[in-house]
């Protein structure tokens, strides 16, 4: 027995695999090959383009990733694997699921100072405790600014079938696929700028409530045109949303600027029906927005949704169909067989009693997705409107919408697949191309040029 007494102290110092964060642990080879078997079978069922000739794609990116994974990898490489797979299919809500993954990477790495954007090749830092404000980064972890860039696209920019240079949308993210320490490697710190600013790994990840009264609305008189921003659509209480809007437009309408510059950067959607409430207020004759939409029923599918509306009375749901087009279109999709199409259009939008007239510039990046960017593609085609800004996380005629979740069952890794499709321009060539703004300009500059814009109308 003696001769266990070495194995047993060798064990005991050994970290067990439970107890390692989700990102740390090893996924072996036979977890990997089961883990994309089952992520294939569960998008093939899910996506709408599960029953084209575009699951051909999918199906050969799941090979590949397989031929990576022969000798297994940490759960981190796995996710990026994962992550370039899944992006096969192009649309901004297939892939990791993000909102789960970034708590846990910054509980295992530390939370990146401050916000980071890169303009030129080069890293610089707007706001950190530890870093003074625009301080500039050539490399972080030894790796330059343009492999960081690089090395996020593979990532997240999914949308556009992986042409696009969505670095924006990844501004808590992308640090992190250079800087995370490769296996076998010192951890514990991370080097910036030749050994000048340093900071610990490991941190405590900061959690804080959403606030329910913050809905992400902020309009600014202090020079004119007006600038009227949008965070997102999917911030605080739903009834709030609706009022601070109402109250900012009407502002905006009595004040008569000249012009209004519509600031969506950063703003990666939410709620169709918030959105459209920003379209209404702009609106001059009823409006369909989207050309498009394709939904495939299944039990899965319908999970996504919210649960109030199922919840709720036949005689709630007609009220709620009677003012809010897409109860209507529930209505009409829950009666549905499981792997039944839905496809057409809804019912257009009504303008408001008394919408704004005036001239409207529109800042986006890559960080306007989902709905977000569905309202940046409509509004680059009214005569009114222009758009200005980088290319916002979408095709050249929208985007994907309502994302079903699941977790991956060996690795443990949370993913989302789509469950419809939507296209505000169905046009022949909606798959080819990147969508771009009226006018590019670089984030520092969008504002000044939309500006000016709207001062020569």
């Amino acid at each position: 027995m003696r001769w266990l007494l070495p194995f047993l102290l060798i064990a005991s110092w050994a970290p067990a695999q439970d107890t390692l964060p989700l990102l740390e642990r090893f996924v072996t080879p036979e977890e990997a090959s089961a883990d994309l078997a089952a992520l294939e079978d569960w998008m093939l069922a899910t996506h709408p383009a599960g029953l084209t000739s575009d699951s051909l794609i999918l199906q050969g990116a799941i090979r590949r990733a397989s031929n990576q994974l022969k000798a297994g990898a940490s759960a981190w490489m796995f996710a990026r694997v994962v992550g370039e797979a899944m992006a096969t299919w192009g649309d901004s809500h297939t892939g990791l699921d993000w909102r789960k993954l970034l708590p846990e990477m910054e509980a295992t790495w530390g939370r990146f100072p401050g916000q980071i954007t890169l303009e030129g090749g080069r890293i610089s830092v707007a706001q950190s405790r530890v870093i003074p404000p625009g301080t500039p980064i050539d490399s972080i972890g030894g790796w330059s600014a343009r492999a960081v860039l690089e090395n996020a696209r593979g990532m997240l920019s999914s949308e556009g079938f992986v042409r696009q240079t969505h670095y924006r949308r990844a501004e808590r993210l992308w640090p992190w696929v250079a800087a995370v320490p490769a296996p076998g490697s010192p951890s514990g710190i991370l080097v910036v700028r030749n050994d000048s600013v340093k900071w610990a790994v490991r941190a405590t990840a900061e959690t804080r409530s959403p606030k329910r009264r913050d809905v992400g609305i902020s309009v600014d008189f202090t020079a004119s045109p007006a600038a009227l921003r949008i965070a997102s659509f999917n911030r605080g209480d739903d009834d709030r949303f609706r009022r601070v809007l109402r109250r900012s437009l009407r502002r905006i309408r009595r004040r008569s600027p000249e012009g209004v510059v519509l600031d969506l950067r950063g703003n990666s959607g939410g709620s169709f029906s918030r959105m459209e409430r920003l379209v209404q207020g702009f609106l001059l004759e009823p409006d369909p927005l989207m050309d498009r939409i394709e939904f495939r029923a299944s039990e899965v599918a319908g999970k996504a949704f919210a649960p109030d509306f199922a919840l709720a009375s036949p005689r709630t749901r007609a009220r709620w169909a009677a003012s809010d087009r897409w109860a209507a279109w529930r209505i009409e999709v829950d009666t549905l067989a499981p792997g039944t199409v839905w496809e057409g259009a809804l019912r257009p939008i009504p303008p408001t009693k008394r919408p704004y007239r005036g001239t409207v510039a529109v800042l986006v990046d890559g960080g306007t997705a989902s709905t977000a960017a569905h309202f940046v593609v409509w509004a680059s085609n009214q005569e009114r409107m222009q758009t200005f800004g980088e290319p916002a996380l979408t095709g050249n005629s929208g985007t994907c919408a309502h994302a079903v979740s699941w977790t991956l069952p060996a690795s443990g890794l949370p993913v989302q697949c789509a469950a419809m499709r939507v296209w505000v321009n169905r046009t022949a060539g909606w798959n080819a191309g990147t969508w771009m703004p009226n006018e590019i300009a670089p984030r520092a500059e969008a504002e000044a040029a939309a500006r000016s814009w709207l001062l020569t109308q």
